[in-house]
């Protein structure tokens, strides 16, 4: 979608908070709002680039609050970028890649406190391929692995595995496997927008064809 009633040459204001409910109603939009509202808008224009103006120097390669080391990103790919603001990053919320993805238009990721500062700029293809762009942080994680021997060599297992929380709308965040064993990463963190809750219901049934372990409080 394109809007053709933008005159060139002029500058737009507008807000980019607020929107209105399934009921038409006035709301907030919430954490990322008006970024997300930016990359709605930028889409629907066909920008080249989208500024997103924050209180940090970009995308950094950690929590600088944790890694006094940390440094910005000079150039990041939307993939990455995504999988960042997923698993911790707090700069960017999630939804506000996607427009500019779908339209093709590069991010930039400025600080308003120290415009000189160049930023991080996202896009299809970073130049630089490093072996390690950046580290995430994600705390309050719960561990679920389950074992069984069953799982050797065998077909169907995860099949089963993955229908049983799929069944349960529980969504997993990361996944390693073994022969005999695998284990996955919950999203149980209090301000989670995905907080998943692990029921005995959930546990009995896995239990019936696994041994099933729960670690919580990771991080």
């Amino acid at each position: 979608m394109r809007v053709t009633f933008i005159e060139p040459g002029k500058t737009y204001l507008t807000q980019g908070f607020i929107g209105s409910d399934v009921f038409g109603s006035t709301t907030t939009l919430g954490r990322g709002g008006s970024d997300f509202s930016a990359s709605l808008f930028a889409e629907a224009v066909g920008a080249d680039t989208l500024e997103i103006w924050t209180d940090v120097a970009g995308v950094y390669t950690t929590d600088p609050r944790i890694v006094s080391e940390a440094f910005p990103i000079h150039e990041i790919s939307f993939d990455e970028a995504a999988e960042l603001s997923v698993f911790g990053g707090k700069v960017l919320h999630p939804a506000t890649l996607k427009p500019a993805i779908r339209g093709g238009v590069n991010v930039r990721v400025a600080s308003s406190s120290d415009p000189d500062q160049p930023g991080t700029y996202i896009v299809k293809e970073a130049k630089e391929k490093p072996t390690l762009r950046a580290i995430s942080i994600r705390k309050d994680q719960t561990l679920l692995t389950v074992n069984s021997l069953e799982m050797l060599h065998q077909h169907g297992f995860l099949a089963h595995l993955f229908k049983t929380l799929a069944e349960h709308k529980i969504s997993v965040d990361l996944v390693s496997t073994s022969e005999v064993s695998v284990a996955l990463t919950l999203d149980t963190a209090v301000n989670a927008a995905n907080k998943v809750e692990l029921t005995d219901e959930v546990l009995e049934e896995l239990g019936r064809f696994a041994e099933v372990i729960v670690e919580k409080n990771w991080l």
